[in-house]
């Protein structure tokens, strides 16, 4: 999958199934300079700061703290942005999180949104994204949540919970009427 600058993609799945090695590998294109990345556990994308990517270390400050960073890179647009563990603080409808979401794109922006919990992710927002990219999830309210958001039909995306470490499969939420928007399952070079 090819990133362009202007997408959003939210990227689901359990704890350490590939969400965050798969957003590293796709977001080489990107120019370092334009990507911004708010890491929730302070670990995760340290090793891209000597490239030139500007990497926010959650401090603890709760949903003040990641609007703040989420409303600086909207004021400078032009930006990529990697949301790590986002159903943390993006479950919100506050103003800033609305605004992001919903006008981002207008100010040249595009975001990945990583989240273990599809649920978290808000029914006025799923309209917004462009593709999912699912790892392993397990939980049935959260597949069903997927099929709806998906459009895919009850029962479609069960296999999900069988993916292995680093099995994915990504759902193309603008496939034209007739289309399957389910890919196949890819598996990550580990």
């Amino acid at each position: 999958m090819r990133i362009r600058s202007n997408q959003a993609i939210a990227v689901c799945g359990k704890k350490e199934r590939g969400k965050t090695t798969w957003i590293k590998a796709h977001l080489k294109p990107i120019p370092p300079g334009r990507l911004y990345v708010l890491d929730f556990n302070s670990n995760d994308y340290q090793d891209l700061k000597p490239l030139g990517v500007n990497v926010w270390n959650y401090e603890g400050g709760g949903q003040h703290e990641c609007e703040e960073f989420i409303n600086t890179c909207y004021t400078m647009g032009n930006v990529f942005i990697v949301l790590e563990e986002a159903d943390n603080y993006l479950h919100s409808k506050s103003p800033s999180i609305t605004r992001f979401v919903t006008t981002i794109r207008n100010r040249g922006g595009g975001h990945i949104d990583n989240f273990k919990r599809p649920m978290s992710v808000l029914p006025v927002f799923r309209g917004m994204y462009d593709f999912i990219v699912l790892f392993q999830i397990t939980a049935p309210e959260d597949i069903d949540y997927l099929e709806k958001w998906a459009g895919t039909g009850k029962g479609s995306l069960e296999f999900i919970r069988s993916l292995q470490v680093g099995e994915h499969v990504i759902i193309n939420l603008n496939a034209k009427v007739g289309e399957n928007p389910i890919g196949p399952v890819q598996k990550l070079n580990l």
